[in-house]
């Protein structure tokens, strides 16, 4: 954590935040902001200190120390030391805070129960890793790669199988019986049964915070999985000297952890990054390392080009065993806050991109979704629209609708139902010329492919579709999975936009941080603004957002 405050334990009260990882930087000089001598010092004052008054002294980078006075929370039962990462200094109000990334915290010590697991649940855990791909490709990768690496003589926080195959692999013909190699876990969450299993059953020497990050060096292995600490940058920073542990499995380092620096976001309950972020360092660790992505269908990496938003072409890295690859968007908003400036990206899917198997909806339910549609108010302000604007319709060639979702729910069956109403009345003013109507989702089973045919919809199973919307197209989106309206807008600002849209209303251009998956944008809000006709269309919201939501009719 760092101090806070000159009190421990005070609370934030400002609404804003800016993270200025920079400063954070020029602070530290070069210099790691983990060292063992830092957290030995801070470590034993703690272990030293029996009650919850008086003051401890906290090390800054330099190993200059100050004073701070315990300020601690109702019930305290024990001193933690509280480690902070670039990210938290950041955050930092003074810029002298901003050097102590080892603080104190007080807590009710855990756990406070027994996590007692059957034996014969462990037997089944165990059998289920042995027979896993995952375990399979993670052997096959470190027995390629064990005889480059450094002599591991320590596993940290790690797993059985990787010390046996070290064994294998890096044992000398004269010492092969003789060499052993220590597995050290460090969690306060383990209780004294989780102690007992990891030692008895898996050999596994439990240690203390923090015991096991004083032990880190060249030779350690270090595996870490989404911790609630910041352990990547701890564990470069004490291995600086030697570029490194010899070894990490750990969450994908994605990025260098800067893409926060310099923003403004309010203060919440949830920050704007992980509690294991990446950083400078640790992404530098990352470029010395041969390395392969790992998750549970247990792959290896592949990497494939594309470009930013500059056209300058990148490389990222996908996997290899999936079985198909689909498109993947970034919104202006995400690509901003991670600072990868990659809008379009190969995304593997692992599956057909039309699933083969049964959505699971039934057929009889239409009868009442048809009833419902038929009656609601919806449907008769959207007749209303139309039928003003029928003369405006005529221009129409297409209707396209992007990701309305399988027909397995009353809200994507209405929204559907919405769409065959608008091509009929779009239809109906073009007279004999031809309409097209085209409906692209991947969610969309082979059950949904007859229905959709009945609505009068043909089913485009591709994003070239997005690339290739035009002046004379009318989009039907509503709450997508991806930035639809943003891709709209940017594919069709040469012509002034779609013909026009029936969307998730538009407010603003979107200058600010959202989870929504579809915002606005500046080139959607001013195309909004350029329609002549923008009609309002609410239903009746519930918890779940209605069958529609906020919806706007818009039309050049």
């Amino acid at each position: 954590m760092g101090p806070e405050s000159e009190e421990i334990g005070q609370e934030l009260v400002d609404d804003e935040c800016k993270y200025d990882i920079d400063l954070v930087l020029k602070a530290l000089d070069g210099k790691p902001a983990f060292t063992k001598a830092g957290i030995r010092y801070v470590s034993e004052q703690v272990r030293g200190h029996r009650d919850f008054e008086g003051t401890l002294k906290i090390p800054d980078t330099n190993f200059e120390t100050r004073e701070l006075k315990l300020t601690m929370w109702k019930h305290p039962d024990r001193l933690h030391l509280h480690y902070s990462s670039l990210q938290a200094l950041s955050e930092r109000a003074s810029p002298e805070d901003r050097i102590f990334p080892i603080g104190v915290v007080s807590r009710t010590s855990y756990p406070t129960h027994s996590c007692t697991v059957e034996s014969a649940t462990l037997q089944d855990w165990e059998a289920f890793w042995e027979s896993c791909t995952s375990k399979k490709r993670l052997v096959e990768y470190i027995r390629e790669k064990a005889s480059h690496m450094p002599l591991v003589n320590r596993i940290h926080l790690a797993a059985c199988t990787i010390r046996d195959v070290f064994l294998q692999e890096q044992a000398s013909p004269q010492h092969q019986s003789q060499r052993t190699i220590t597995i050290l876990a460090q969690d306060p969450a383990y209780c004294s049964d989780c102690k007992a299993t990891l030692q008895n059953r898996l050999n596994i020497d439990v240690v203390e915070d923090p015991d096991g990050f004083l032990e880190v060096d060249a030779n350690s292995f270090v595996m870490s999985i989404a911790p609630d600490v910041c352990v990547r940058q701890i564990v470069v920073d004490l291995t600086h000297a030697y570029g490194g542990p010899a070894g990490m499995l750990c969450n994908t380092i994605e990025d260098d952890g800067m893409w926060l620096n310099g923003q403004t976001l309010k203060i919440g309950r949830v920050t704007p990054y992980t509690t294991d972020p990446s950083s400078p360092s640790v992404m530098a660790y990352k470029e010395r390392c041969f390395g392969a992505v790992l998750n549970d269908e247990g792959e290896v990496e592949e990497k494939q080009k594309t470009t930013d938003i500059a056209n300058k072409k990148i490389i990222v890295t996908i996997t290899i065993d999936s079985k198909a690859y689909d498109l993947g968007f970034n919104c202006y908003q995400q690509m901003a806050l991670m600072r990868w400036r990659v809008p379009i990206f190969p995304k593997p899917i692992g599956a057909e991109p039309i699933p083969r198997e049964d959505c699971g909806h039934s057929p009889c339910y239409y009868v009442a979704w048809r009833a419902a549609w038929e009656e609601s108010p919806f449907r008769k302000a959207l007749e209303a629209v139309l039928v003003d604007n029928r003369p405006k319709l005529a221009s129409i060639k297409r209707v396209l609708c992007i990701g309305l979702g399988c027909l397995n729910s009353q809200r994507n069956y209405t929204q559907h139902m919405a769409a065959s109403f608008i091509g009929a009345h779009i239809a109906k003013a073009r007279g004999d010329q031809p309409l097209d109507r085209i409906a692209q989702d991947p969610a969309y089973c082979f059950k949904c492919l007859p229905d959709l045919i009945g609505l009068k919809y043909r089913t485009l199973n591709s994003p070239a579709l997005l690339d290739g919307i035009e002046a004379t197209d009318f989009v039907i989106t509503i709450n997508p999975g991806i930035p639809v309206r943003q891709i709209v807008a940017d594919v069709t600002k040469d012509v002034g936009g779609p013909a026009g849209m029936l969307c998730d209303r538009i407010y603003d251009p979107g200058l600010y941080f959202t989870q929504l998956t579809d915002p606005s944008s500046i080139n959607i809000h001013e195309y909004a603004q350029r329609c002549s006709t923008k009609k309002s269309l609410r239903d009746d919201v519930d918890e779940n957002g209605g069958l529609f939501g906020d919806l706007c009719f818009y039309l050049k």
